[in-house]
């Protein structure tokens, strides 16, 4: 019961608070700058005072974290916010690293896990985006670029052998340190991207490798075990694919046929050596121990089924490539396509019938024999062809027994499904080819639900289709019409939260973790599909989380009295209220900084006009603007010149009027030199290829006007100060 309040109340606060950021960029255009600042600072403030009132109230624990931590992210979203209304956009790693420093200390002040992401998230970004703006490397040395990344992967190496040897508690921020480690190693021992120290950054990346498997091993860790094999499994194919690219020539079809055997038997006996490892549990657990090490050993036998099956696919992308690079380049066949044909149904027939090979090495053949097969019956524009393949995906859900094996033959099912139907329903919309096969899905999760009783049928027909059937429906919401569009969008809406709140209720933990995942999609996409405007979007929204609000608690006061954890207050000493009150005041007192900052420069920076290009594209999180281009961003001078500069290189520049009294790039500055009267001096940053950016590249503006400006606008209007700090305040055609 818990569990399904704390989530009504967050998917509701959720959608007031989007509902009130929607109702607050409708009127952005109208709205002075002062008038959309203290609304900002004052949310920020509120959502503290509501942290502090229910942290007050017995059982209401986690409506303050939340709060608490709505606090935190709307301090980030605050600071984007002031970069927005003065047009002014610091570098990005700043405005992370300002945002990480209340991350942090609500991290150590609370220990509470999102707290704990949030900042490891933010500390990331920051780093990455102070070294790579932009996240790409550009001109950056080999050696330079090695430095850079190898620091977070030894910060995220320490980070793990702390949460081994418990100086912390954080399952999720173990599992994403390990998971950083290993990707760090694996683009820095790429050939492609580091063609000097690549390849010797293989061997401390496969000893890495070589202690992990052996120390969780000896410690019966198997979830860490799997985790590592799979990222042995990830080294080895892109090491296959490293030597494919730099040796191509047609004995590699006999290699690669080779590698597919040795990833193949590598990944089988390694999955064989992870089940027969001993039990975690201990004879002198007790009894509650004994349990969850239980219920931890059941989790790790559906993950190794999980890897099996990610194994075949692999295997399977692989082996047909090799297949089709058999019949081609080796056998020279005209036409290919019969020979997968044959080969398909041969391929299918014995994996089904060859019951004592080894699950992988089946359903690998089985995968592969459907893939050539389809893609035979593509080739061939034959629906025969089809049918036939689509007949023995059923065939082989019905005849091969295991729960993942058969989620995988209907997955396999539902495509062969949905070719079928692109070819019966050539030259039509995609509207018919979904409805039939989400209806089909629907039939099947019916007959699983009140018919199947046995469990073996139904359990697959239920973990593989409901998936699939929400991913249908979640497609037929983009891809229909007029009223059935928004009919479709509502019952797409409906069915999904009420699924989230039964998936709770029934304890369905898969129900309801892929249920949340669709309903969260749907939000956040929908913004971008909907025609509405953001104020119709806000009544909605507000409208929406009203209702979950007051459903929530009428059935917690159904139910019983809220829980929850102890009160913050009650578990706090004294002083920790006047800290988290610190943290905010420190929030405000940034935000504060840098209003002034602004509203300084606007007041006293001298106004120059600029030479502008607009275009106009979508801001993922700040609504509608123009990314503009000027005349000063690409200097006409010598290449020789430019190559002096690195990437990311800061420097001064002075601009000087034309006759038009039109600001142009005249020069680099150099400290101590002599300015005429009429230049001035601006900051900018070389992008390592042939512009300067100088931050006043955005500008926002009211929903759906992007288009005119671009029309009309032809300069902007700039302040800068004496040190070359520059505000954008508005776009002009004259």
């Amino acid at each position: 019961m818990k569990g399904q309040v704390q989530l009504g109340y967050t998917l509701g606060i959720s959608l007031l608070v989007s509902a009130a950021v929607y109702f607050y960029a409708s009127n952005w255009g109208a709205l002075s700058r002062w008038e959309k600042l203290i609304p900002l600072i004052g949310a920020l403030i509120c959502m503290y005072a509501l942290s502090d009132f229910f942290a007050r109230r017995p059982g209401r624990a986690f409506l303050s974290r939340l709060f608490l931590l709505a606090s935190c992210l709307f301090f980030g979203v605050g600071l984007a916010l002031v970069g927005q209304i003065y047009n002014s956009h610091a570098d990005s790693y700043g405005l992370f690293a300002i945002w990480l420093i209340p991350a942090l200390l609500l991290a150590a002040l609370t220990r509470w896990q999102p707290f704990y992401v949030l900042s490891y998230i933010l500390a990331h970004l920051a780093y990455l985006l102070y070294f790579f703006p932009g996240f790409h490397t550009g001109q950056t040395a080999e050696g330079r670029i090695l430095v850079i990344l190898l620091v977070p992967a030894i910060a995220n190496l320490v980070l793990l052998v702390l949460a081994e040897r418990r100086r912390f508690a954080s399952p999720v921020l173990k599992a994403m340190s390990f998971t950083a480690v290993c990707f760090i190693l694996l683009v820095v021992s790429n050939s492609f991207f580091l063609e000097t120290y690549g390849k010797w950054m293989n061997l401390p990346f496969f000893l890495l490798l070589a202690l992990a498997v052996a120390y969780y091993h000896r410690i019966r860790h198997k979830t860490y075990l799997l985790f590592s094999g799979l990222w042995i499994s990830v080294v080895a194919i892109e090491k296959y694919v490293e030597l494919f690219i730099h040796f191509v020539d047609e004995s590699l079809v006999y290699w690669s046929m080779l590698f597919v055997v040795l990833f193949i038997w590598g990944n089988v006996r390694f999955l064989k050596f992870v089940r027969s490892s001993p039990p975690a549990a201990s004879p002198e657990s007790t009894a509650d121990e004994a349990e969850a090490v239980s219920a931890h050993n059941a989790y790790v036998a559906w993950a190794a089924r999980v890897l099996a099956a990610v194994v075949i696919a692999i295997a399977t992308v692989l082996g047909t490539a090799v297949i089709m690079g058999f019949l081609v380049l080796i056998l020279e066949v005209e036409h290919p396509e019969y020979a997968m044909g044959i080969l398909g149904v041969l391929a299918v027939t014995a994996a089904i019938a060859a019951r004592p090979l080894n699950s992988v090495v089946r359903y690998t053949l089985l995968t592969c024999g459907m893939v050539v097969g389809t893609s035979a019956g593509i080739i061939l524009d034959s629906l025969p062809v089809l049918l036939l393949f689509l007949l023995s995906a059923a065939a082989a859900f019905v005849f091969i027994t295991g729960t993942v094996q058969r989620i995988y033959c209907l997955a396999a099912g539902q495509v062969i499904a949905g070719i079928t139907l692109d070819w019966l329903f050539t030259g039509d919309t995609a509207v018919p080819i979904f409805s039939i096969l989400g209806a089909i899905l629907l039939v099947l999760l019916v007959a699983a639900g009140w018919f199947i009783q046995q469990p073996s049928l139904r359990k697959p027909l239920l973990y593989g289709g409901y998936p699939s059937f929400l991913l249908v429906f979640y497609i037929l919401t983009f891809v229909t019409e007029g009223a059935v569009y928004y009919l479709v969008n509502g019952l797409f809406f409906l069915a999904v939260t009420l699924a989230v709140f039964y998936g709770l209720r029934k304890s369905l933990t898969w129900v309801y973790a892929i249920s949340l995942g669709f309903w969260i999609a749907f939000l956040v996409y929908k913004y971008y599909d909907l025609a509405w405007k953001l104020l119709h979007k806000s009544f909605s929204l507000a409208l929406i989380g009203f209702i979950l609000l007051g459903l929530t608690r009428l059935y917690e006061r159904k139910q019983s009295s809220a829980s929850g954890l102890p009160a913050l207050r009650s578990r706090q000493k004294r002083f920790t209220v006047w800290v988290l009150t610190g943290i905010v005041l420190l929030q405000v007192g940034m935000m504060t900084v840098q209003i002034s900052r602004s509203e300084w420069l606007l007041a006293n920076g001298r106004a120059i006009k600029l030479e502008l290009a607009p275009v106009d594209p979508r801001s993922l999180l700040q609504g509608d603007y123009v990314v503009l281009s000027y005349t000063i961003s690409r200097p006409e001078w010598g290449e020789a010149k430019l190559k002096e500069l690195e990437e990311g290189a800061k420097v001064t520049l002075v601009l000087a009027p034309d006759a038009e009294d039109v600001y142009q790039l005249d020069r680099i500055y150099e400290a101590g030199g002599l300015l005429k009267e009429e230049e001035v001096l601006i900051r900018g940053k070389w992008d390592g290829y042939r512009s300067f950016e100088y931050g006043i590249e955005h500008y926002f503006i009211p929903e759906g006007t992007g288009i005119d400006l671009e029309r009309q606008a032809r300069y902007a209007e700039v302040k800068v100060s004496a040190k070359g700090d520059a505000i954008l305040v508005r776009l002009t055609g004259e």
